[in-house]
């Protein structure tokens, strides 16, 4: 028979999990159930580029996998290969393999990190204040507003913090026990937390103050955890290049803010914590401080100094996404809510912090209940349509606010991958990020047909509302004079107010032809430094893909 203490201590970990799954799997099996956030199509982009590689093995030599890998991005110009990090895109790719490409694949990844997260901030409470602060843990951290968000949306942020999570449990395990197997669970989910999110590293100097509380500094000085650290320096140590070269205006925009972050640290930190609990759980949050430093609870440092680090961290880099970067503030923070109960002495006292608590948590659970991601309904259908169509060598997307579900969507459907997908802010304008008129490219509305004779253009998709760039609304103008005729349109299914009463409409270029054998495709990606010119004609006849 099961031990009493042990079957509470499962039911609480099942309870708390279920509470994850229910929170995080609205529109789980509907591929527009998406968040319009311009880097969730970059991940999901990652992720089939990188399963397309196993599959068409480009690996003669050094100079193939390179070229492949710019024909690739022509053929499908959504990926962010090393601006975003590659550990979510890389777990998609079983998935991808096993399940088809699909939103639903990817999602089904995220939800896991999310239960995981869950589950193993509980496990971890578990050994340090027992079931009830567990519990109590766990359903705050289920029940956050943001992180129920991110666990609906397939970005990075999710799988860093199981991995950060995983990471303090193993490091708790080893200061208890000192085994072999849990410092090297410890170093393993410690490297892995940095390659799915760089941010990760605000919490390792909350993971060195635990280890000094728990075992002193002298033992850190030994064979075992000085191998542990260099083993882990030299794991990571590729982020570095990778992210100086290949996410170059990432680094630009986080010296900017570092520049400027004496002028309003606190508003900063405002809005980084604000999304992330409600006000009940945020002030049980400093209660469960103010207790760790008047009682002096070593079993709480890692928590303490994991939120100090990680909100001066945000202080410092997060005036751009706060609210994103400040979710990796909330484990600690749960932690702390919950470990108020762990100090009062009498039943009554206790029962009435459980309860006050409790009440605490299904306040923040209305609110979790409330969250949806914007949706992105219409752009798989678009994709169908024109693939349906008989569409020709190319097609161009115009549009400011997708950034790449319509182009996942046509390498979802098109399996043998020849449509060759034109950004119309690449090939007509040069967007960066949210700017999509960041450089003009043509100075005529007569170079739109230029470049739509050349490339052997039949289909123009397009967000048919006014956008930012003036050269995009030419493109959107000579969408409806007599070389065009409408073919198709549907109303965008969207809670965004950016695109709230806009369509995706498909149009038709009467005069199109085959293209130009000489064709060059150029475009220039500031995002990450380069620029990119290859023939089209290597697209076309689909070169090193089997």
């Amino acid at each position: 028979m099961t031990p009493a203490p042990v079957l509470r201590a499962r039911l609480g970990l099942a309870a708390v999990c279920l509470v994850a799954v229910i929170l995080g799997s609205p529109g789980l099996t509907s591929e527009s159930s998406v968040t319009l956030h311009g880097d969730m199509p970059k991940y999901l982009m990652n992720g089939v580029y990188m399963l397309d590689v196993l599959h068409d093995r480009p690996f003669d030599s050094v100079n193939t996998f390179v070229d492949y890998t710019r024909l690739y991005f022509a053929r499908y110009p959504a990926l962010t290969l090393g601006h975003h990090p590659p550990l979510l895109s890389a777990a998609e790719v079983p998935m991808f393999a096993v399940f088809g490409v699909s939103v639903v694949s990817a999602r089904f990844i995220v939800l896991s990190a999310f239960v995981g997260a869950v589950a193993l901030l509980y496990a971890l409470m578990n050994e340090l204040y027992g079931p009830t602060a567990a519990l109590l843990a766990g359903i705050f951290v289920a029940t956050s507003p943001q992180t129920v968000l991110l666990g609906r949306s397939v970005l990075s942020e999710m799988p860093a913090l199981a991995l950060a999570l995983a990471s303090a449990y193993c490091l708790r395990r080893f200061c208890a026990t000192e085994r072999r197997l849990a410092l090297v669970g410890f170093v393993v989910t410690a490297s892995l937390s940095l390659y799915a999110k760089q941010l990760a590293v605000f919490v390792f100097p909350a993971y060195l103050a635990a280890a000094v509380a728990s075992l002193g500094y002298r033992r850190l000085l030994r064979r075992d955890i000085v191998l542990a650290a260099a083993t882990i320096a030299l794991v990571s140590m590729p982020l570095v290049p990778m992210t100086l070269m290949l996410s170059s205006s990432n680094v630009e925009w986080t010296l900017t803010s570092a520049q400027n972050a004496y002028r309003n640290p606190l508003g900063i930190v405002w809005k980084a914590l604000s999304p992330q609990l409600t006000m009940p759980i945020l002030l049980l949050s400093a209660a469960g401080m103010g207790r760790v430093m008047i009682h002096r609870d070593l079993r709480s440092v890692l928590f303490v100094v994991w939120v100090l680090v990680v909100l001066g961290g945000v202080a410092v880099v997060g005036r751009i996404e706060p609210g994103r970067y400040g979710v990796f503030a909330v484990p600690a923070l749960c932690a702390l809510a919950a470990a108020t109960v762990a100090g009062f002495r009498g039943r009554r006292t206790a029962a009435a912090a459980v309860g006050v608590c409790l009440l605490a948590g299904g306040h923040q659970a209305v609110a979790a209940t409330r969250v949806s991601v914007e949706g992105a309904g219409g752009y798989e259908e678009a994709a169908r349509f024109v693939l349906s169509s008989d569409p020709g060598p190319t097609v161009i997307f115009s549009g400011d606010i997708d950034t790449g579900f319509f182009t996942f969507f046509v390498r979802k459907h098109d399996l043998d991958r020849r449509l060759v997908v034109l950004r119309a802010d690449k090939l007509f304008t040069t967007s960066r990020m949210a700017d999509v008129a960041y450089q003009d490219r043509i100075e005529t509305p007569d170079e739109i047909y230029e470049a739509l004779r050349r490339l052997g253009t039949r289909y123009v998709v397009i967000e048919d509302r006014p956008s930012r760039s003036a050269v995009l609304r030419w493109l959107q103008e000579e969408l409806r004079s007599a070389k065009f005729a409408e073919r198709w349109r549907m109303p965008i299914e969207t809670t965004d107010p950016r695109l709230r009463g806009t369509s995706l409409a498909v149009y038709e270029y009467l005069e199109a032809g085959a293209p130009d054998p000489d064709a060059e495709l150029s475009m220039d990606l500031p995002i990450v430094g380069r620029s990119l010119s290859v023939p089209l004609s290597d697209l076309v006849q689909r070169k090193y893909l089997r």
